[in-house]
């Protein structure tokens, strides 16, 4: 009879435990599929830009995304103050839509010039 009540116990514990895994949150992706998804919303939000730019200008931006699934964009390099400005008020705490572990993306951006 005692063994009865630890296997009964034994069983308890593990189907609480095993409850507890599966309700933990969705699947991560894979790093490619979080990388694509994070560069095509990155395109969306710096799409149709206002800027008069006579050359295509590039940048490399190092961002973060926060528990709030939010962009940090942590640096932009590039040579020109004015891509730097629009690259940070386009993309800062700005939501996007994957959900993924804080992590440091490194994106190269090219923004093109008026032709």
């Amino acid at each position: 009879m005692n063994t009865l009540k630890i296997k009964t116990v034994v069983v308890a514990f593990l189907l609480g435990f095993s409850n507890l895994v599966a309700a933990s949150n969705e699947l991560p992706l894979d790093k490619k599929e979080v990388m694509t998804t994070i560069t095509k919303d990155v395109q969306k939000l710096l799409k149709n830009s206002e800027l008069n730019l006579t050359n295509t200008e590039k940048a490399t931006v190092k961002i973060m995304i926060n528990n709030k699934n939010e962009i940090v964009v942590l640096s932009v390099e590039t040579n020109s103050a004015v891509v730097d400005t629009f690259v940070k008020s386009r993309l800062n705490y700005k939501k996007i839509s994957t959900k993924t572990a804080s992590e440091v993306f490194i994106l190269p951006i090219k923004i093109l010039g008026i032709k």
